[in-house]
């Protein structure tokens, strides 16, 4: 087995990943300095052996990898924290938060032949958020694993394996997103986002790469939030963690109070709305709506907080704007969201704004597998058989007679 090695180095930027441990760019302002240390094809984590690197965050780096042996193998994504004390606890938080606070809310098991039959699907059943599994296979009772790598100690998370691309890459082969998939996508994020908010606690990580995109049978994209962000309670404890959170936010996405003040004394739950307003409009104008790609955070900082104080953080000019949009109050809803006077006081009121003007997502739809129809055929020949078998012996029961 190969062992992990720190050569390999990944730019969230640049999107390179180098093999010497020295990335370099020839754009001068490009972070590349800042890269991470990630997995590569082969390298083992534990019990784990990483097969495909999915995303990169700042926080942690999310993998497709297998595990077991040739007749019970499994393919499952680990979200591995970064090797800082404050990404690992960061992890832990989330798993604990995924494990106890959300277990309620979570659909009840499936038993009896409903059960058999979703053995059938090709994948798990989806949901709004990452299925957290068992560490080991063995059924270890952390929702979170740690080991040790190349005297390095990692901390991680197994998830079911899903089907899908970020937003970010949906994005950019689809950068305007039709304007009614947009407002479900966010609807379906802030529902994700619904047990952070009643329990007064922001994600402050909501970008594009957090978030997965499906596409079910009638083209609709269906979303699945890949993180629970940070978790941080805004009553509490925000002056006292957010040094760390300040340092691992992307600039381009954070509220411009919270990047302004690097104490978090204000952090209040509109900073998560400021993020998912950032979004919805780069969904809906087909660019971000501050541009990051190889510049650095002290640059992307100033731009936000320039923005705010002019009043205008986006060009939300209405006659410039998708003006059809404007005519169904779409346009006011993106600037209460981003606007620094006015926002939304959490996300929960984006979502009934939005769900007033497009409803519900519609229910998702997916290609029925072959294999069901395979155990459907089976069924129907065995009750046939069962029938067969009791008429005969009923028939041969009555000529006895």
């Amino acid at each position: 087995a190969t062992m992990y090695s720190i050569t390999h180095r990944y730019c969230e930027r640049c999107e390179r990943v180098t093999e010497n441990g020295h990335l370099w760019c020839q754009d001068r302002d490009c972070p590349a300095e800042e890269s991470w240390p990630v997995f590569q094809y082969g390298d083992y984590l534990g019990d784990l052996k990483i097969t495909r690197l999915i995303s990169v965050w700042r926080t942690a780096a999310l993998y497709e990898a297998e595990r077991g042996g040739e007749k019970n193998l499994q393919t499952v994504w680990v979200k591995v924290a970064h090797a800082t004390p404050e990404c690992e606890q960061r992890l832990r938080d989330e798993a604990r938060y995924l494990h106890d606070k959300l277990r309620s809310i979570a659909p009840p098991p499936k038993r009896g032949l409903a059960k058999l039959i979703a053995s059938f699907r090709p994948r798990p059943p989806r949901s709004i958020l990452p299925q957290l599994m068992s560490p080991s296979p063995v059924g270890a009772t952390a929702p979170y694993g740690e080991t040790t790598v190349k005297g390095v100690p990692r901390v991680y998370c197994v998830y079911a394996a899903m089907q899908g691309v970020t937003l970010r890459e949906a994005m950019l082969e689809n950068p305007q997103v039709w304007h009614y998939e947009a407002a479900w996508v966010a609807l379906v994020i802030t529902e994700a986002m619904r047990p952070l908010a009643e329990d007064k606690r922001v994600h402050m990580s909501l970008t594009p790469r957090v978030v997965l995109i499906d596409v079910d049978k009638e083209a609709h994209w269906r979303p699945v939030l890949l993180d629970l962000g940070w978790i941080l309670s805004v009553q509490g404890d925000s002056a006292q963690n957010f040094p760390a959170l300040f340092e691992r936010s992307e600039p381009a996405y954070t509220a411009p109070e919270v990047v302004a003040d690097k104490r978090g004394s204000g952090l209040s739950l509109s900073a998560d709305v400021y993020s998912l307003g950032i979004m919805y409009f780069e969904m809906l104008a087909g660019r971000p709506g501050v541009a990051q790609q190889w510049r650095r955070d002290d640059a992307l900082i100033r731009d936000v907080i320039d923005s705010a104080r002019k009043q205008q953080s986006l060009p939300l000019a209405q006659d410039k704007f998708r003006p059809e949009l404007n005519q169904a109050g779409i346009v006011g809803i993106v600037e209460q969201s981003i606007g620094s006077r006015e926002r939304s006081a959490s996300i929960l009121e984006v979502a009934r704004a939005l769900a007033a003007v497009y409803g519900n997502p519609p229910p998702e739809k997916r290609e029925i597998p072959i294999r069901s129809y395979i155990l459907v055929v089976v069924l129907v020949v065995l009750l046939i058989a069962v029938i067969l078998v009791v008429v005969g012996s009923l028939l041969g029961w009555w000529v006895a007679r």
